[in-house]
């Protein structure tokens, strides 16, 4: 698993599979860093959020359980 959001942290990480070696770099939206909200009472995630290497939601597929097709993004 590739951890994108390490737990108690809100820095919002994504895996940038358009750039060479596909670095882990913190998403950016309208020219602004991205965080996630905390889960109260605690700050951050409570868990380790993230990925699996080598996977992805192709949006070819439609799913015949929610009707909907991959977002191009790692499962």
């Amino acid at each position: 698993m590739i951890v994108e959001i390490p737990r108690w942290t809100n820095g919002k990480l994504e895996i940038a599979t358009s750039e060479p070696m596909t670095p882990i770099k913190q998403d950016v939206k309208k020219g602004a860093l991205r965080y996630v909200k905390n889960v109260f009472p605690h700050k951050g995630y409570i868990w380790n959020y993230g990925a699996f290497p080598q996977t992805w939601e192709n949006p070819n597929h439609i799913d015949q359980g929610t009707k909907t097709k991959g977002d191009n993004d790692p499962i």
